[in-house]
C-alpha cells in the first residue's frame, strides 16, 4: 500500500498546485491560494507545511510568519519599479522576538535508536535476537547509572499484554530503571499500537490516538476500506485508537506519550505538554527523506508549543528535540550577556 499511498498524495497535491496556478495569474491571488494549502490534509496526511521553511531563520515559525513572507514575495513580483525592493522591510514584522525555553527530565535518560530492517521486524525468525538485544540494552543502561531507558515503536514486535514472561522480566528490571517501550496490545475489541511504561514494579500503557493513513487505518468509506483491507491486509481491521492524548507520570512530571505519525499532529500537543516521549519505526520508509522530514516537523511542533521531545527511533537517528530559537535573537542575547 505504501507506493499507492504515496502516488495518491502526490496526485492530490499535484491537482491542488495546478489549481493554484490556473486560478489567477496575479501573484497576490496565487499567494492566497498557496497559503491555504497548509489547511488541506489529504487522507489526514498533514506533512505539507510552509512553516518548515522558516526553521533555522530569524523569522517566526507560525502562520503569521508564513503569511508575511508570502505577502512580501507577492508584492515584489507584482511591482515593477525599483522601489519593490522596499517590500522586504515588511519582514521586520515577521522577526521572532520571543525566547523559547527547553524543558528536560530531571534524571539521566538513555534514548535507544535501533536499525532493524522492516523485512526482519515482524519475521518470527528474528524475534528472539531482537528481544535479547533489548534486554542487553536495558542491562547496559542500568550499569551506566541511567534512570530511564526509552526504546522505539514496536521494540517488542508482538502483543506484549499477552506475554506474561516478558512483562514479568520488564517489571523486575523496572525496580532498577524506568523503561518505556513500544509494542502492540491485543484486546477483545481489536489491536492498539501502544507505549508501555514500567517503573518501580508497576506497568502503565498509553495507546496511539492518531493512526497512519493506509499504514494503520484506511481513511476511506467502509466499503472501500473493507475491500482494501481484504486485498492488501489479509482481511485485518484498522487499529483501534485512544480517545485523547495520554500522559505518563515520570519523575513527578506529566509527560505526553506519542507514537510516530501522531507526534507530527497538533492534536497531540493539546494543553501544551512541556515534555513528550515519541517512539517511531522509520524502517518502513528507509531509504527516503521521511526521517529528515519527520525530524523537521517535530522541531516545528516543539517550537510552536515549547515542548521538548525525547525521540527513540528504529531505522534512523533520534535524540532530544528542543524548541527552535531565532539565531538572530540568540546573537543579541549573547551580546547582551557579554556586555553585562
Amino acid at each position: 500500500m505504501i507506493p499507492l499511498g504515496i502516488i495518491g498524495v502526490m496526485f492530490i497535491y499535484g491537482l491542488l498546485f495546478w489549481f493554484c496556478g490556473v486560478w489567477s495569474p496575479h501573484p497576490v491571488a496565487k499567494a492566497i491560494m498557496l497559503f491555504g494549502l497548509v489547511f488541506i490534509s489529504p487522507f489526514g496526511f498533514n506533512w505539507f507545511d510552509w512553516r518548515l521553511f522558516l526553521l533555522d531563520t530569524p523569522l517566526r515559525v507560525d502562520m503569521i510568519g508564513v503569511g508575511i513572507c508570502m505577502i512580501v514575495i507577492a508584492l515584489f513580483l507584482s511591482t515593477k519599479k525599483k522601489a519593490r525592493w522596499g517590500v522586504f522591510l515588511l519582514l521586520i514584522f515577521a522577526l521572532e522576538i520571543d525566547h523559547k525555553e527547553a524543558n528536560y527530565l530531571p534524571k539521566s535518560v538513555q534514548i535507544i535508536n535501533t536499525n532493524v530492517p522492516q523485512s526482519q521486524k515482524w519475521n518470527p525468525e528474528f524475534l528472539n535476537p531482537q528481544i535479547d538485544t533489548i534486554f542487553h540494552t536495558i542491562e547496559s543502561a542500568i550499569l551506566q547509572g541511567d534512570s530511564l531507558v526509552i526504546l522505539p515503536e514496536s521494540a517488542f514486535p508482538l502483543y506484549l499484554n499477552h506475554n506474561t514472561i516478558l512483562r514479568e522480566k520488564l517489571l523486575a528490571f523496572s525496580h532498577s530503571i524506568g523503561i518505556i517501550t513500544g509494542s502492540l496490545t491485543h484486546t477483545s475489541e481489536g489491536i492498539y499500537n501502544s507505549s508501555y511504561f514500567f517503573h518501580k514494579g508497576e506497568e502503565k500503557v498509553a495507546h496511539k490516538v492518531i493512526l497512519v493513513p493506509f499504514g494503520e487505518q484506511v481513511p476511506l468509506p467502509k466499503f472501500l476500506r473493507d475491500l482494501i483491507n481484504k486485498i492488501f491486509y489479509g482481511g485485518a481491521s484498522d487499529f483501534l485508537t485512544a480517545k485523547s492524548g495520554q500522559n505518563f507520570e515520570i519523575f513527578g512530571l506529566h509527560v505526553r506519550s506519542a507514537i510516530c505519525f501522531e507526534a507530527t499532529r497538533k492534536e497531540l500537543y493539546a494543553n501544551t505538554p512541556k515534555i513528550m516521549i515519541a517512539l517511531s519505526n522509520n524502517a518502513w520508509f528507509t531509504p527516503s527523506i521521511e526521517p529528515f522530514l519527520q525530524r523537521r516537523l517535530l522541531r516545528l511542533y516543539a517550537t510552536m508549543y515549547e515542548t521538548t521531545i525525547y525521540h527513540s527511533v528504529n531505522g534512523s537517528s533520534g535524540g532530544i528535540i528542543i524548541p527552535h530559537n531565532s539565531p538572530l535573537l540568540s546573537y543579541f542575547n549573547k551580546a547582551l550577556n557579554s556586555s553585562i
